[in-house]
């Protein structure tokens, strides 16, 4: 598999040779080669679909996204999410296999961001004001990055929590724990 179809480029666009850090995430998840992995699958529907579940954000708009996520998180981001945004930024990994963590991620660009749970960002950042929500599960949770009760880290909370902050639970240190540790892995699948 080229790295062309690795990171869902179209003719013309860049390649990006990938890290180590997402050389170790394409291998948590089996290189989506694993028919219940589904984020390569989605990125090569997206160039046949419109849905917007499924569609990854073209080079040219990633670095626009990321420039907005940037310019208005409320803390500064890690280099780690920067390099998960730009391989699947707008877009969604699906893992079902037994060992799945995590088994849904969605990455949300600053549009997802800024009508966080259908209402104003600023409305959450009055809770958590070093906090940046930056995607969900489809489903109850979702995901945030920055100081939380537990320190810096990475943590998940439900959505429509009582008290965000106090509802959330913090799951790794940073995203490169979260997506390479398996001691990490385990503890999420088995706590959260």
């Amino acid at each position: 598999m080229s790295l062309k179809d690795l990171f869902g480029r179209d003719k013309g666009q860049k390649d990006t040779a990938p890290t180590s850090f997402m050389k170790e995430v394409f291998a948590t998840f089996g290189d989506f080669q694993n028919e219940e992995c589904y984020a390569l699958k989605w990125r090569k529907l997206a160039k046949q679909t419109d849905e917007y579940i499924t569609s990854p954000l073209p080079d040219s708009r990633l670095e626009r996204e990321w420039k907005k996520i940037e310019k208005n998180s409320p803390i500064p981001l890690p280099e780690d999410y920067k390099e998960l945004f730009y391989v699947f930024g707008g877009s969604t990994i699906e893992n079902r296999r037994d060992i799945s963590f995590l088994s849904c991620i969605r990455f949300w660009t600053w549009e997802d961001i800024t009508f966080f749970e259908d209402q104003p960002i600023e409305e959450f950042w009055e809770e958590c004001p070093k906090m940046l929500p930056w995607g969900d599960e489809l489903g109850d949770r979702f995901y945030a990055y920055g100081e939380g009760p537990q320190g810096l880290g990475v943590y998940c909370c439900e959505f429509g929590a009582g008290s965000y902050w106090e509802e959330m639970d913090k799951l790794a240190d940073s995203f490169t724990l979260l997506f390479t540790d398996k001691e990490t892995q385990k503890w999420v699948r088995e706590n959260i």
